[in-house]
């Protein structure tokens, strides 16, 4: 019989990486969703969460700022942005961090990778926020799942 020695929870948990950068205070998550992502992309967005919402007769946005202050992953989706905003995913304490997920695994997830490639381009897209290289960071940490 195995008996486990040290730290177990019941709760479940992720590690994560990301590269990005924290907006607290320099912009909402609105500003910065609609900066990163194309108004034909949000607008995309907006339609497909209204579409599957009728099905399910649950209320339907009216306007793209409505969908991302409600369900910015939704406004997300289908990118390859990440948003962390309050301790249980892994952001500092009243932080909000926008940015790509380089890594995010738990004990029973496969080995994963980004290309270098990808991470330029999205460095490059972050400068669209009015930021400079010395704002972009590296953040790890474990999120609740």
């Amino acid at each position: 019989m195995k008996v486990r020695q040290g730290f177990v929870s019941n709760s479940s948990s992720s590690s994560f990486v990301l590269v990005g950068v924290d907006i607290t205070g320099k912009m909402s998550i609105t500003e910065a969703v609609k900066k990163l992502i194309s108004e034909e992309e949000l607008a995309n967005r907006l339609s497909e969460t209204n579409g599957y919402y009728e099905k399910y007769g649950r209320n339907l946005y009216h306007n793209i700022d409505e969908l991302i202050e409600d369900d910015y992953c939704a406004a997300l989706d289908h990118s390859c942005y990440s948003i962390i905003n309050d301790e249980e995913q892994g952001a500092p304490s009243g932080s909000t961090i926008i940015g790509i997920m380089i890594a995010d695994f738990d004990t029973y997830s496969d080995t994963q990778e980004t290309g270098i490639a990808d991470l330029v381009t999205v460095l490059a897209d972050l400068k669209k926020l009015g930021i400079t290289d010395s704002d972009i960071k590296v953040y790890c940490g474990t999120r609740l799942c």
